[in-house]
């Protein structure tokens, strides 16, 4: 080779790595040449295959920056989306199929932001269903691009080891009821689809709240409606599940109008106006499933939101003491319980007057 081609040789290496700013559409792109040529083909590729992956991109990422590590920059909407070259040159399909991945990361967490503000929560990018939808997401993108089969199945086969640990790890299984994916114990399943099958059969339009507006229901250690989920996850835990048919039915249900409000306005969906209409709709439905008279009582007796909101998600209790219903946190049951108990044993008499006279005891502040 002689010195002039080497030299020419040596211009065209030095200009492929010099980082430079070109614009491709609304999105600028930071980097050597041949990072901006291989981003660009991963652009004009979702333009032209998968339009509306595309759209998500130009509207969620204003920047693609070339970078030693991947990482998105949330600080901005639309955001700044750094890409390594593992990820660049891997391919083309799999360059776009990132891209998209990362933009739907952006657009998530700014709805989010948008609409509850506040911290993000623990687990809002390593659920399981965040890692699932992750996955559906890439496999589509692929799809529509017609990436090699080999790729789509890489993706695939992630998919499948990701929720074969995750059964592996909880021993949970899937069940299928209607609209509704019940995840849990042999036992929790059992005792969720006996309690929508209740609602069902019993009080079929309360039923269609459930139906409509969760998607999944997830055995847990609390009770906790997972909203800015889509679709929405209702968590429930053990004791809920167990506690009764009736008011295992109508956990469910109150959680199932908590995402029917959001769904109108996830900025005003905890009002007093709509706690108010939620008791009075739970309290008839106890009453549409035949449910014990106990329960009924309970919800009429709840009129603080706190105190419905609490009975609900499993940190209010109800527990009796001969004709005593005492209501509150477990230690406020057990400290009461155990003073009642102390009386009836040493004083018998003052101990009637307060079971003759007094029928509820509850926690306050």
């Amino acid at each position: 080779m002689t010195n002039k081609a080497l030299t020419i040789l040596l211009m065209l290496i030095t200009f492929q790595n010099v980082s430079a700013t070109q614009k491709f559409d609304t999105i600028t792109i930071d980097g050597s040449q041949k990072f901006h040529s291989q981003i660009s083909s991963a652009l004009e590729l979702l333009k032209q295959k998968s339009p509306n992956h595309y759209q998500l991109v130009k509207n969620s990422i204003s920047t693609i920056r070339q970078s030693k590590i991947i990482d998105m920059k949330f600080e901005s909407y639309p955001s700044i989306l750094d890409i390594s070259d593992n990820y660049t040159f891997h391919s083309v399909a799999w360059c776009a199929a990132t891209i998209v991945n990362y933009a739907n990361h952006t657009k998530r967490y700014h709805d989010f932001m948008t609409s509850y503000g506040g911290n993000i929560p623990q687990d809002f990018w390593n659920s399981f269903e965040a890692v699932s939808q992750s996955h559906d997401l890439q496999t589509k993108v692929l799809t529509n691009i017609q990436a090699p089969t080999r790729i789509i199945k890489y993706v695939q086969k992630q998919k499948k080891a990701h929720i074969q640990k995750y059964f592996a790890d909880t021993k949970h299984e899937q069940k299928q009821f209607d609209n509704i994916s019940v995840i849990g114990t042999p036992e929790f399943n059992s005792h969720i689809l006996t309690a929508l099958d209740l609602l069902k059969q019993k009080a079929t339009k309360n039923y269609t709240y459930l139906n409509n507006y969760i998607s999944i229901i997830k055995q847990a250690k609390v009770n906790n409606l997972r909203y800015y989920q889509n679709p929405l996850i209702l968590e429930v835990s053990d004791k809920s599940a167990v506690e009764s048919t009736t008011w295992c039915a109508n956990t469910l249900l109150h959680h199932a109008l908590d995402a029917y409000h959001i769904q109108i306005d996830k900025t005003q969906w905890n009002t007093p106006k709509n706690t108010a209409q939620n008791i009075r709709i739970l309290t008839e439905n106890l009453i549409k499933l035949n449910a014990p008279k106990n329960e009924i009582s309970i919800l009429n007796s709840l009129n603080e939101t706190t105190e419905h909101s609490a009975a609900f998600n499993g940190t209010y209790h109800i527990n009796h003491f001969d004709k005593i219903s005492i209501q509150g946190d477990l230690t406020f049951i057990q400290q009461i319980t155990s003073a009642l108990k102390v009386l009836e044993s040493s004083s018998p008499d003052n101990y009637r007057y307060v079971n003759n006279y007094i029928t509820t005891i509850k926690q306050a502040k």
